[in-house]
């Protein structure tokens, strides 16, 4: 491949100031899950995929970023976006997205005689111009495949806004857990680690916990990828982002809270607590101390990711939910 100034060799090759640019693109886009398009998931996405020493399409302007990996085999090539497992987010942001993309595949096959190109995009609402406009310009394209919905709740009106569009029987329920867990002297910690110290020492706090939660056993949550929710703490830690509830009772961890959050969009990770004190509804509780928190700190949006059989609970904690999609288009040149 020749070389172009917008293709990448390495996800280092993006600057730190193209990175805040990207973090802010992504927390202003009109996408179902916009933190999932932002640097933070998808690079370290990227970074613990095996495609991680594919060359990068990267282009940004004031309003705009286009990025993908390029994989190519002879004259078929595959462009796709860099956290490419659950495909959360898009790998097109703002208005001149396309356009971006465009004069970048003008420029890279000019010189090609005869090319197929497979692009995948994922993360968007099922209206999304941008989903029309690839279709009037594609060779062919696939049928939307339907992605989990993303839920979300508002935090407008501080946590007695985000409480007052709980359920009654929701917000009984959570006042008499904080009780009982008052009662028996369980605390709340809000924690921002800001170096790798804190995330190591705040990670191996996280494992502790899993362990003794349900998942631990089935080797789920934070153990079903170790490296890269660790990885993804220190992405948010480095950035300021990182937004952490721990539980504890007597000086023992027994529940955790893990997401980020920048220009006022949180996103949460991974939630667990210890199986001795699910009567207490410590998960419940640490997603309302998270509100809390939030709100105080000017956030306007607690995301929850991806509305799954196995994460039906967020029903009683989201109020919106946004369709997602993806499709697969093909270009010829």
């Amino acid at each position: 491949m020749r070389d172009f100034s917008f293709i990448l060799k390495s996800p280092e090759d993006i600057s730190p100031k193209q990175i805040d640019h990207w973090d802010y693109l992504a927390a202003h886009s009109n996408t179902p899950d916009p933190q999932s398009c932002g640097p933070a998931w998808q690079l370290t996405a990227f970074a613990n995929s095996r495609r991680r020493n594919l060359p990068i399409l990267f282009l940004q302007n004031e309003t705009s970023q286009t990025v993908f990996s390029i994989q190519e085999a002879g004259e078929k090539w595959l462009l796709e976006p860099l956290e490419a497992h659950w495909e959360f987010g898009s790998p097109m942001l703002g208005p001149e997205a396309l356009q971006l993309f465009e004069d970048a595949i003008t420029e890279l096959f000019q010189n090609e005689m005869k090319c197929t190109i497979t692009v995948e995009i994922a993360g968007l609402s099922p209206d999304d111009v941008l989903l029309n406009s690839l279709r009037s310009r594609a060779l062919s394209m696939s049928p939307l495949f339907d992605q989990d919905p993303a839920v979300f709740a508002s935090l407008d009106g501080g946590l007695e806004g985000w409480l007052s569009r709980r359920s009654r029987c929701f917000r009984k329920a959570l006042r008499k857990a904080q009780l009982c867990a008052k009662e028996q002297g369980i605390t709340f910690e809000r924690l921002k680690p800001e170096n790798c110290v804190e995330v190591s020492q705040l990670y191996g706090r996280m494992l502790d916990v899993e362990t003794r939660s349900w998942k631990g056993p089935l080797k789920t949550g934070l153990f079903s990828l170790t490296r890269f929710y660790r990885e993804l703490l220190g992405f948010y830690a480095e950035r300021g982002a990182a937004r952490v509830v721990m539980a504890v009772k007597d000086g023992i961890d027994i529940g955790f809270c893990f997401g980020g959050e920048s220009h006022g969009i949180y996103r949460g990770q991974q939630t667990s607590f210890d199986e001795r004190f699910k009567s207490l509804s410590i998960g419940t509780q640490m997603h309302a101390e998270t509100a809390a928190w939030l709100s105080e700190l000017g956030a306007t949006i607690q995301h929850f990711g991806p509305l799954q059989d196995v994460t039906h609970y967020k029903t009683n904690l989201c109020e919106v939910s946004l369709e997602s999609v993806r499709a697969d288009f093909i270009l010829r040149l």
